[in-house]
C-alpha cells in the first residue's frame, strides 16, 4: 500500500471525506463509508473533527439502526463496556454512492424529502413559473408535488432572495409568477425549512435567513 497522503501525489482527498458542507444524516453516511468498520463514538468524533454541524446520539443511533435494516451495515460484535452497557461495531456492507440512503424505521426506502429536491432542481430549469407550473413540473410518477407545498416553499425561498416576485397575483385569479435568481443558485441541495421557520442551506452550510421576532415577516 502507498504511504502517499492526500495533497502528496495523490490530488484532493475525496468531498465525502473531507466533510464539506455536510450535516446531519449526509454527515453520517459519509463517516460511515470514510471509516468502513465504527462504533457510534467513532462516527461522533469523526463529525466533531470536521467540525460539522452536531448530529445527536438519538439521530446517529436511530440513522445507523436503519441503514442495518436496510443492509446497509451489519453488526460485526457486541463489546461488555460497563455495567448492562455494550459497545456495537458495525462494518459497511453495502456503499450506494455519495448520496445518504433515505430509509423509513423498518430500513425500506423513503421518499421523504424529493418534493423539495425535484422544486429546487426545476426552478433551476424553468427559470420562471408560478405554483401550480412548480407543482406540475416538479411531480413525477413516484414523487406528486401539490400545490400548497410548492406555494408555501415559493413564499420561504422568496424571503431567502432565491427567487423573485416577477408578476403579482391579479384578482382575476392568475397567480403570481416568480423568477429564480440564478447568482442564488448555490448547489444541488434544496435549501430546507427547519422547524424554527429558518432557512438553512446545505451546499453552504449556514441559515440564510431567519423570520424576526414581527409577527408580520411571516404572513
Amino acid at each position: 500500500m502507498s504511504n502517499l497522503k492526500p495533497g502528496k501525489g495523490r490530488g484532493r482527498k475525496p468531498v465525502h471525506t473531507e466533510g464539506v458542507n455536510l450535516y446531519g444524516q449526509d454527515a453520517i453516511w459519509a463517516a460511515i463509508r470514510d471509516l468502513g468498520e465504527f462504533k457510534q463514538s467513532d462516527i461522533e468524533m469523526w463529525i466533531f473533527k470536521r467540525n460539522l454541524k452536531s448530529a445527536n446520539d438519538g439521530t446517529i443511533r436511530s440513522y445507523i439502526s436503519r441503514l442495518t435494516k436496510g443492509g446497509y451495515v451489519e453488526l460485526l460484535r457486541k463489546e461488555h463496556y460497563r455495567g448492562k452497557t455494550y459497545l456495537h461495531y458495525y462494518k459497511l456492507v453495502k456503499n450506494s454512492g455519495v448520496e445518504s440512503p433515505r430509509l423509513k424505521k423498518d430500513g425500506t426506502p423513503s421518499m421523504q424529502g424529493f418534493g423539495r429536491e425535484n422544486m429546487w432542481r426545476t426552478m433551476k430549469i424553468i427559470k420562471e413559473f408560478n405554483f401550480r407550473e412548480l407543482a406540475i413540473n416538479a411531480s413525477t410518477d413516484k414523487v406528486i408535488v401539490n400545490e400548497l407545498e410548492a406555494a408555501s416553499y415559493i413564499r420561504f425561498l422568496v424571503k431567502a432572495k432565491y427567487i423573485s416576485l416577477k408578476t403579482k397575483a391579479c384578482n382575476s385569479g392568475k397567480p403570481a409568477r416568480y423568477r429564480f435568481n440564478s447568482i442564488m443558485n448555490t448547489g444541488p441541495k434544496p435549501p430546507q425549512i427547519q422547524k424554527s421557520k429558518s432557512v438553512f442551506d446545505p451546499n453552504l452550510n449556514k441559515v440564510v435567513w431567519e423570520p424576526t421576532n414581527n409577527k408580520k415577516e411571516m404572513t
